[in-house]
């Protein structure tokens, strides 16, 4: 056995390992808990001898035996209010049908959808394409089938199961969020403000004050009477006679 030939039979083994057949339940998870919401799965039964064309945690595609019909999955988280998800569930089946699909309502927040796309040419090549949308729960989930016209009777019964058994579930709460916190109460309370008169002027102004009469001249004094000479103490004794 040649290098060659034996790095081909493991290429060839590893492309059938890839390529098994998965029946059974298939569960997709959308997360959104870091956003404020919860973690939801959408879960289905897949048809049997369908194998994985490819998948992610949150997207899914399976491929039919006859290599023709599909089968895709997917689920997103929805934060919107729940009483949207009616409404965001019918645009996803328009969206994904186009307009001219048929859109049945299952459910208030489950609707149906199918529409027939033309091959090239026209004719075997047509195929079917119908499937189903979810809201609720916090995740909106579509599933489609495309299978071909000629195998829609085979094929498009096993697909129909897989769309029956579509379901979203809850698997992780939304994080609890943080009671609001009251601000503390500040130690006093502010006094009410008191509206401040103006201060009254400490004295009133000193009336001017009279300027202080002119004092009078003091009346000049009069000069002291000249004192008489003081008259003689005695006359002279007059002269005894003889």
């Amino acid at each position: 056995m040649t290098v060659k030939h034996t790095l081909g039979t493991l290429a060839l083994g590893c492309l059938l390992s890839s390529c098994v057949a998965t029946p059974g339940a298939v569960d997709l998870r959308a997360d959104s808990r870091l956003m404020g919401g919860p973690e939801a799965a959408a879960q289905f039964n897949a048809p049997e001898e369908w194998f994985v064309a490819s998948k992610t945690a949150d997207r899914i595609e399976l491929r039919a035996p006859d290599n023709f019909s599909s089968l895709t999955a997917s689920i997103i988280p929805v934060l919107a209010d729940a009483s949207r998800c009616p409404e965001l569930a019918l645009q996803a089946a328009r969206s994904i049908g186009s307009k001219d699909a048929e859109c049945t309502s299952v459910q208030s927040d489950v609707f149906d959808f199918a529409r027939t796309v033309p091959g090239t040419p026209p004719g075997p090549a047509d195929r079917k394409v119908f499937g189903r949308a979810i809201c609720r729960n916090g995740a909106l989930a579509v599933l489609t089938c495309s299978v071909g016209v000629e195998r829609f009777e085979t094929m498009g019964a096993e697909c129909r199961k897989a769309l029956e058994s579509l379901s979203i579930q809850t698997v992780g709460a939304a994080p609890a969020q943080p009671a609001p916190q009251q601000p503390a109460p500040e130690m006093q309370q502010a006094a009410p403000e008191v509206p401040q008169q103006p201060a009254p002027e400490m004295q009133q102004p000193a009336p001017e004050q009279q300027p202080a009469p002119e004092l009078q001249p003091a009346p000049e004094q009069q000069p002291a009477p000249e004192q008489q000479p003081a008259p003689e103490a005695q006359q002279p004794v007059p002269e005894a006679q003889q």
